[in-house]
């Protein structure tokens, strides 16, 4: 977390550890997205095998 870098005792502190938060979750999701597009098409192979 940035925030153990950079404690939040100051608007632009805040701002900073909203910004990366946003940056993890949003990589977070795209994780997943491959993850279930990886397990949609595994499941697909193996039915047409």
């Amino acid at each position: 977390m940035v925030s153990s870098w950079y404690p939040i005792t100051s608007i632009e502190n805040l701002e900073l550890n909203t910004f990366w938060d946003g940056v993890f979750h949003s990589a977070t999701y795209v994780l997943v997205l491959a993850g279930l597009f990886i397990l949609w098409r595994s499941s697909r192979l193996d039915h047409f095998r």
